[in-house]
Protein backbone atom coordinates (compact mmCIF):
# COMPACT_ATOMS: atom_id res chain seq x y z
CA UNK A 1 0.00 0.00 0.00
CA UNK A 2 2.91 2.61 -0.87
CA UNK A 3 2.70 5.68 -2.63
CA UNK A 4 4.30 5.21 -5.68
CA UNK A 5 1.70 2.12 -7.09
CA UNK A 6 0.95 2.58 -10.38
CA UNK A 7 -2.08 5.58 -11.01
CA UNK A 8 -4.08 3.26 -13.01
CA UNK A 9 -5.10 0.94 -9.92
CA UNK A 10 -8.59 1.13 -9.30
CA UNK A 11 -9.03 -0.67 -6.02
CA UNK A 12 -6.22 -2.32 -3.77
CA UNK A 13 -6.90 -4.43 -1.11
CA UNK A 14 -4.64 -5.47 1.55
CA UNK A 15 -5.53 -8.93 3.34
CA UNK A 16 -4.20 -8.97 6.70
CA UNK A 17 -4.66 -12.36 8.97
CA UNK A 18 -3.07 -10.88 11.71
CA UNK A 19 -1.56 -7.08 12.19
CA UNK A 20 2.33 -6.45 12.18
CA UNK A 21 4.31 -3.59 13.82
CA UNK A 22 4.91 -1.34 11.12
CA UNK A 23 8.05 0.95 11.44
CA UNK A 24 8.95 4.25 8.82
CA UNK A 25 12.98 2.54 6.91
CA UNK A 26 13.94 6.36 7.76
CA UNK A 27 16.09 6.23 4.76
CA UNK A 28 17.54 9.71 4.38
CA UNK A 29 21.37 9.97 3.18
CA UNK A 30 24.25 8.93 4.38
CA UNK A 31 25.88 11.51 6.62
CA UNK A 32 29.39 12.91 5.37
CA UNK A 33 30.40 11.20 9.07
CA UNK A 34 29.95 7.98 8.36
CA UNK A 35 30.97 7.92 4.87
CA UNK A 36 34.36 8.67 5.86
CA UNK A 37 34.64 5.98 8.44
CA UNK A 38 33.40 3.11 5.33
CA UNK A 39 35.88 5.16 3.13
CA UNK A 40 38.25 4.99 6.03
CA UNK A 41 40.76 1.14 6.33
CA UNK A 42 39.75 0.76 9.75
CA UNK A 43 36.22 2.41 9.92
CA UNK A 44 33.94 -0.66 9.14
CA UNK A 45 35.33 -2.23 12.35
CA UNK A 46 34.46 0.85 14.29
CA UNK A 47 30.80 1.18 12.51
CA UNK A 48 30.92 -2.39 13.12
CA UNK A 49 31.60 -1.87 17.47
CA UNK A 50 28.97 0.98 17.16
CA UNK A 51 26.15 -1.30 15.92
CA UNK A 52 26.99 -3.70 17.97
CA UNK A 53 26.42 -1.10 20.70
CA UNK A 54 23.26 -0.24 19.50
CA UNK A 55 22.04 -3.53 18.86
CA UNK A 56 23.06 -4.29 22.88
CA UNK A 57 20.83 -1.54 23.76
CA UNK A 58 17.64 -1.93 21.55
CA UNK A 59 17.96 -5.89 22.89
CA UNK A 60 17.54 -4.38 26.37
CA UNK A 61 14.50 -2.25 25.44
CA UNK A 62 12.17 -4.86 23.36
CA UNK A 63 12.78 -7.25 26.29
CA UNK A 64 12.02 -5.30 29.26
CA UNK A 65 8.12 -5.51 29.60
CA UNK A 66 7.64 -1.47 30.87
CA UNK A 67 9.91 -0.85 28.28
CA UNK A 68 8.29 -2.67 25.32
CA UNK A 69 4.74 -1.20 26.32
CA UNK A 70 5.98 2.22 25.65
CA UNK A 71 7.32 1.56 22.46
CA UNK A 72 4.01 -0.49 21.75
CA UNK A 73 1.67 2.32 22.62
CA UNK A 74 3.82 5.00 21.26
CA UNK A 75 3.28 3.64 17.84
CA UNK A 76 -0.30 2.53 18.42
CA UNK A 77 -0.64 6.33 19.00
CA UNK A 78 1.06 7.10 16.14
CA UNK A 79 -1.30 4.95 14.13
CA UNK A 80 -4.56 5.88 15.03
CA UNK A 81 -3.16 9.60 14.36
CA UNK A 82 -2.46 8.80 11.07
CA UNK A 83 -5.58 7.14 10.41
CA UNK A 84 -8.80 8.80 10.02
CA UNK A 85 -11.15 5.69 10.46
CA UNK A 86 -10.97 4.70 14.11
CA UNK A 87 -12.24 1.10 13.47
CA UNK A 88 -9.42 0.65 10.86
CA UNK A 89 -6.85 1.87 12.95
CA UNK A 90 -8.09 -0.22 15.54
CA UNK A 91 -7.85 -3.02 12.84
CA UNK A 92 -3.74 -2.66 12.31
CA UNK A 93 -3.18 -2.15 16.00
CA UNK A 94 -1.46 -5.29 16.74
CA UNK A 95 -2.26 -7.76 19.70
CA UNK A 96 1.11 -8.87 20.42
CA UNK A 97 4.11 -7.55 22.40
CA UNK A 98 6.88 -5.38 19.77
CA UNK A 99 9.43 -7.21 17.69
CA UNK A 100 7.10 -10.73 18.78
CA UNK A 101 7.00 -10.70 15.39
CA UNK A 102 9.10 -9.10 12.99
CA UNK A 103 8.15 -5.56 12.02
CA UNK A 104 7.75 -4.22 8.70
CA UNK A 105 9.63 -1.49 7.76
CA UNK A 106 8.26 1.27 5.02
CA UNK A 107 7.54 4.00 4.77
CA UNK A 108 3.78 5.92 4.53
CA UNK A 109 2.15 2.40 5.26
CA UNK A 110 -0.14 3.57 7.05
CA UNK A 111 -0.88 6.91 5.35
CA UNK A 112 -2.12 4.68 2.46
CA UNK A 113 -5.38 3.51 4.12
CA UNK A 114 -6.91 7.05 3.98
CA UNK A 115 -7.23 6.60 0.23
CA UNK A 116 -10.65 6.11 -0.95
CA UNK A 117 -9.39 3.29 -3.08
CA UNK A 118 -7.33 1.25 -0.43
CA UNK A 119 -9.23 -1.52 1.28
CA UNK A 120 -8.03 -3.26 4.34
CA UNK A 121 -9.12 -6.80 4.57
CA UNK A 122 -8.80 -8.14 7.58
CA UNK A 123 -9.61 -11.55 8.82
CA UNK A 124 -7.57 -14.00 11.74
CA UNK A 125 -8.48 -16.66 9.17
CA UNK A 126 -6.78 -15.22 6.73
CA UNK A 127 -6.98 -16.34 2.59
CA UNK A 128 -8.67 -19.89 2.70
CA UNK A 129 -9.05 -19.79 -1.65
CA UNK A 130 -8.15 -18.81 -4.78
CA UNK A 131 -10.71 -18.23 -7.43
CA UNK A 132 -10.73 -17.63 -11.39
CA UNK A 133 -11.18 -14.12 -10.32
CA UNK A 134 -10.29 -13.81 -6.83
CA UNK A 135 -9.65 -14.31 -3.23
CA UNK A 136 -12.13 -16.04 -0.43
CA UNK A 137 -11.48 -15.29 3.38
CA UNK A 138 -11.78 -17.54 5.92
CA UNK A 139 -15.35 -16.03 6.72
CA UNK A 140 -16.83 -16.13 3.41
CA UNK A 141 -16.01 -13.33 1.87
CA UNK A 142 -15.13 -13.41 -1.96
CA UNK A 143 -13.02 -10.05 -3.44
CA UNK A 144 -12.48 -9.92 -6.78
CA UNK A 145 -9.23 -8.77 -8.28
CA UNK A 146 -7.22 -8.67 -11.13
CA UNK A 147 -4.12 -9.11 -10.12
CA UNK A 148 -2.51 -11.20 -6.34
CA UNK A 149 0.49 -9.91 -5.44
CA UNK A 150 1.50 -12.43 -2.88
CA UNK A 151 3.50 -12.04 0.70
CA UNK A 152 2.59 -15.20 2.65
CA UNK A 153 6.06 -15.15 4.50
CA UNK A 154 8.84 -17.76 4.74
CA UNK A 155 10.73 -20.49 6.20
CA UNK A 156 13.96 -19.62 7.75
CA UNK A 157 16.56 -21.62 8.97
CA UNK A 158 15.36 -24.87 7.17
CA UNK A 159 18.47 -26.85 5.95
CA UNK A 160 18.78 -27.38 2.21
CA UNK A 161 21.51 -30.05 2.17
CA UNK A 162 20.40 -33.64 2.42
CA UNK A 163 22.08 -36.44 3.25
CA UNK A 164 25.28 -35.56 5.43
CA UNK A 165 25.58 -38.13 7.64
CA UNK A 166 28.39 -38.22 10.86
CA UNK A 167 29.35 -41.47 12.91
CA UNK A 168 26.96 -44.06 13.65
CA UNK A 169 24.89 -42.98 10.53
CA UNK A 170 23.51 -40.06 12.36
CA UNK A 171 21.79 -37.26 9.87
CA UNK A 172 22.92 -33.93 9.99
CA UNK A 173 19.30 -32.45 9.18
CA UNK A 174 18.03 -34.33 12.09
CA UNK A 175 20.56 -32.92 14.61
CA UNK A 176 20.20 -29.57 13.96
CA UNK A 177 16.60 -29.83 14.23
CA UNK A 178 14.94 -30.73 11.43
CA UNK A 179 13.78 -34.47 9.50
CA UNK A 180 13.38 -33.49 6.69
CA UNK A 181 9.71 -34.12 6.30
CA UNK A 182 6.51 -33.05 6.86
CA UNK A 183 7.32 -29.49 7.52
CA UNK A 184 5.20 -29.69 11.24
CA UNK A 185 7.73 -32.68 12.07
CA UNK A 186 10.48 -30.36 13.83
CA UNK A 187 12.81 -31.54 16.91
CA UNK A 188 15.12 -30.20 19.28
CA UNK A 189 18.59 -29.28 17.48
CA UNK A 190 21.61 -30.66 19.40
CA UNK A 191 24.87 -28.22 19.40
CA UNK A 192 27.03 -26.40 21.16
CA UNK A 193 27.60 -22.96 20.54
CA UNK A 194 25.32 -23.75 17.43
CA UNK A 195 28.94 -24.40 15.45
CA UNK A 196 29.70 -27.72 16.89
CA UNK A 197 27.65 -31.24 16.65
CA UNK A 198 28.05 -34.64 18.47
CA UNK A 199 28.89 -37.26 15.83
CA UNK A 200 30.41 -34.62 13.22
CA UNK A 201 34.12 -34.51 13.64
CA UNK A 202 35.52 -31.88 12.24
CA UNK A 203 32.43 -29.91 10.97
CA UNK A 204 31.40 -26.55 11.65
CA UNK A 205 27.95 -24.26 10.96
CA UNK A 206 27.75 -20.83 10.82
CA UNK A 207 24.86 -19.52 11.90
CA UNK A 208 23.02 -21.99 12.55
CA UNK A 209 20.35 -22.88 15.15
CA UNK A 210 21.41 -22.46 18.60
CA UNK A 211 23.33 -19.52 17.91
CA UNK A 212 21.97 -16.43 17.75
CA UNK A 213 18.92 -14.56 18.19
CA UNK A 214 16.32 -11.82 15.73
CA UNK A 215 18.54 -9.07 16.63
CA UNK A 216 22.11 -10.22 15.89
CA UNK A 217 24.04 -8.60 12.98
CA UNK A 218 25.03 -11.33 11.01
CA UNK A 219 28.26 -9.61 9.97
CA UNK A 220 29.18 -9.07 13.52
CA UNK A 221 28.35 -13.17 14.28
CA UNK A 222 30.01 -14.05 10.98
CA UNK A 223 32.99 -12.84 11.46
CA UNK A 224 33.41 -14.15 15.55
CA UNK A 225 32.17 -17.12 14.36
CA UNK A 226 34.61 -17.08 11.71
CA UNK A 227 37.81 -16.54 13.90
CA UNK A 228 36.19 -19.26 16.75
CA UNK A 229 36.44 -21.93 13.88
CA UNK A 230 39.42 -20.98 12.43
CA UNK A 231 41.39 -20.62 15.58
CA UNK A 232 39.84 -24.67 16.17
CA UNK A 233 41.32 -25.31 12.66
CA UNK A 234 44.72 -24.03 13.15
CA UNK A 235 45.25 -25.89 16.74
CA UNK A 236 44.00 -28.97 15.19
CA UNK A 237 46.99 -28.86 12.45
CA UNK A 238 49.56 -27.80 15.04
CA UNK A 239 48.39 -30.35 17.15
CA UNK A 240 47.65 -33.32 15.19
CA UNK A 241 44.26 -33.77 16.57
CA UNK A 242 40.48 -33.43 16.07
CA UNK A 243 37.39 -31.53 17.09
CA UNK A 244 34.59 -33.41 18.47
CA UNK A 245 32.11 -32.25 20.99
CA UNK A 246 30.20 -34.63 23.59
CA UNK A 247 27.26 -35.21 23.94
CA UNK A 248 26.89 -34.09 27.30
CA UNK A 249 28.50 -31.19 26.21
CA UNK A 250 25.28 -30.83 23.80
CA UNK A 251 23.22 -31.37 26.16
CA UNK A 252 24.86 -28.39 28.52
CA UNK A 253 24.26 -25.96 25.60
CA UNK A 254 20.54 -26.81 24.74
CA UNK A 255 19.62 -26.30 28.91
CA UNK A 256 21.50 -22.76 28.22
CA UNK A 257 19.43 -22.01 24.91
CA UNK A 258 16.40 -22.92 26.74
CA UNK A 259 17.07 -20.84 29.58
CA UNK A 260 17.76 -17.51 27.74
CA UNK A 261 14.69 -17.90 26.21
CA UNK A 262 12.59 -17.06 29.13
CA UNK A 263 10.62 -14.01 29.35
CA UNK A 264 12.09 -13.33 26.13
CA UNK A 265 9.44 -11.29 23.54
CA UNK A 266 9.68 -14.19 21.00
CA UNK A 267 8.54 -16.44 23.14
CA UNK A 268 5.05 -14.36 23.53
CA UNK A 269 3.43 -15.42 19.81
CA UNK A 270 3.91 -17.83 16.88
CA UNK A 271 6.45 -16.06 14.56
CA UNK A 272 9.07 -17.76 11.82
CA UNK A 273 11.43 -17.41 14.96
CA UNK A 274 9.66 -20.71 16.41
CA UNK A 275 8.11 -22.09 13.46
CA UNK A 276 4.93 -20.96 14.50
CA UNK A 277 5.19 -22.32 18.17
CA UNK A 278 6.54 -26.16 17.07
CA UNK A 279 9.96 -25.41 17.61
CA UNK A 280 11.55 -25.15 20.92
CA UNK A 281 12.08 -22.65 22.59
CA UNK A 282 15.87 -24.29 23.25
CA UNK A 283 16.06 -24.30 19.00
CA UNK A 284 18.38 -20.59 19.45
CA UNK A 285 20.24 -18.97 21.82
CA UNK A 286 18.50 -15.68 23.04
CA UNK A 287 20.75 -14.21 25.05
CA UNK A 288 22.78 -11.00 23.93
CA UNK A 289 25.66 -11.10 21.08
CA UNK A 290 28.10 -9.85 23.94
CA UNK A 291 27.45 -13.09 26.30
CA UNK A 292 27.09 -15.52 23.13
CA UNK A 293 30.69 -14.35 22.39
CA UNK A 294 31.84 -14.79 26.31
CA UNK A 295 30.37 -18.57 25.80
CA UNK A 296 33.05 -18.76 22.23
CA UNK A 297 36.09 -17.43 24.54
CA UNK A 298 35.22 -19.37 27.52
CA UNK A 299 34.75 -22.63 25.41
CA UNK A 300 38.13 -21.35 23.88
CA UNK A 301 40.10 -21.45 27.11
CA UNK A 302 38.43 -24.81 28.11
CA UNK A 303 39.79 -26.58 25.08
CA UNK A 304 41.70 -29.36 25.68
CA UNK A 305 43.22 -31.70 22.97
CA UNK A 306 44.08 -35.46 23.38
CA UNK A 307 47.01 -35.70 21.11
CA UNK A 308 47.83 -40.13 20.51
CA UNK A 309 48.81 -41.86 17.14
CA UNK A 310 45.46 -42.74 15.82
CA UNK A 311 44.26 -39.18 15.11
CA UNK A 312 40.82 -40.51 15.03
CA UNK A 313 40.83 -41.07 18.43
CA UNK A 314 41.82 -37.81 19.54
CA UNK A 315 38.77 -35.52 21.08
CA UNK A 316 38.34 -31.69 21.91
CA UNK A 317 36.05 -31.71 25.46
CA UNK A 318 33.95 -28.69 25.98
Amino acid sequence: AHDNYPADVKDLFVFQRTASWCVPRMDQPTPNSIREKILDDGGKSTLRVEEWKNIETFYQLINEESSNKVVRDGIAQGIRAIIKDPKVADLLIPKIVFFAKRPLVMDNYYQSFNKDNVHLISDPGGVVKATETGLQTADGRHIDVDVIVSAAGFDAGRPTIEKIYGRKGIELNKSVGFTGHPKTDILAPHTVLGIHIPEFPNLYVMIGAQALNPVTNINIMCKRQSEHIAEAICRCESEGAIVEVSHESADEWTKICHKSSLDRVWSKANNYYNKNGTLPLSASYWGTVATYFDYLNEWKKNLHFNVAKNHQKNRSKL
